[in-house]
């Protein structure tokens, strides 16, 4: 009888086998990479926000006052542009101390206090992303701006036209890496409807507040009046001094606070959980990708 070798094959449990571990390898590398990849959109939106900040330090400095607060009309429904009179000339609407002082307080029942921020302040008075009707000129860049959310400019006759009539301001923030940049509502272009979008295509909200109880005082940390979303004082010394702030809402899209749209429900929606959870639970986990810069 002639020797035979025997040849011994892969079996098909051997062959799963293999399989199996070659996918969960390949899986992990994927949630290594999606989780690089998230990383490193958190690091360029964090640069973002941070050199928004740095914007309105500029425009503070340059001007002497902080960028007006612009109502975007989310309670009211009204336009945040409005006629100022003659040849089509148009203004912000701002939030100020002397007509809105308990709004700015959060001590208005009639207005959620968690509203006391801006979309569209950012692309006025950081990226002069108006009309020469509005801010003296058309497209980026913006002519002087006045405390009261105006611009200061004037009428040529001979072009038919509004130029700027005090000094001239480049955009404060550079857009050309901002994948999603300006959007405008072209339906409701008119009325300026124009903001800023972060890398997950959310607007930033530029926030504004008054500290101080109804006399202007500061008695304890609960009348500093700080936004909810921002944090809190005790936890947060940078935020006793803070006079404004700069959010993104990061890659979850939503922003840890009641004004998200659709409430509680929406919120429960967009991060997936159940919408019988306490607000508390679902603010906290929507302002874990909240992305904060908080100035003076």
């Amino acid at each position: 009888m002639s020797d035979r070798r025997t040849q011994r094959g892969f079996t098909l449990v051997e062959v799963g086998f293999s399989i199996a571990i070659i996918a969960l390898l390949i899986g992990l590398l994927l949630i290594g990479l999606n989780s690089m990849n998230k990383a490193a959109r958190r690091a360029v939106e964090r640069q973002n926000v941070a050199s928004l900040k740095m914007g309105v330090d500029h425009f503070q400095d340059t001007f002497g006052f902080l960028p007006p607060l612009v109502d975007d009309g989310r309670i009211s429904g009204s336009p945040p542009l409005v006629s100022a009179g003659g040849s089509g000339r148009m203004r912000p609407v701002i939030y100020s101390a002397e007509n809105d002082w308990d709004f700015l307080r959060g001590d208005d029942t009639s207005r959620p206090e968690y509203e006391r921020f801006s979309v569209h302040s950012i692309a006025y008075y950081l990226l002069g992303a108006l009309g020469s009707e509005v801010d003296g000129i058309d497209g980026p860049g913006f002519g002087e701006p006045l405390p009261d959310g105006r611009f200061r400019i004037a009428w040529d006759d001979k072009k038919g036209e509004w130029y700027a009539a005090g000094r001239r301001t480049d955009p404060l923030f550079d857009t050309s890496k901002n994948p999603e940049g300006l959007y405008y509502d072209h339906d409701r272009l008119q009325e300026g409807r124009v903001e800023l979008r972060d890398r997950n295509g959310v607007a930033y909200r530029y926030y504004r507040w008054i500290s101080g109880d109804e006399n202007g005082e500061i008695k304890d940390a609960s009348d500093l009046n700080i936004p909810d979303l921002l944090g809190k004082a005790e936890d947060n010394p940078e935020l006793r001094s803070a006079k404004f702030a700069i959010v993104a809402a990061g890659p979850n899209r939503v922003f840890g606070e009641g004004a998200t749209e659709g409430g509680a429900a929406g919120l429960a929606l967009a991060l997936g959980q159940s919408a019988s959870d306490p607000v508390e639970k679902l603010e906290s986990l929507g302002r874990q990708d909240n992305i904060v810069e908080v100035g003076r």
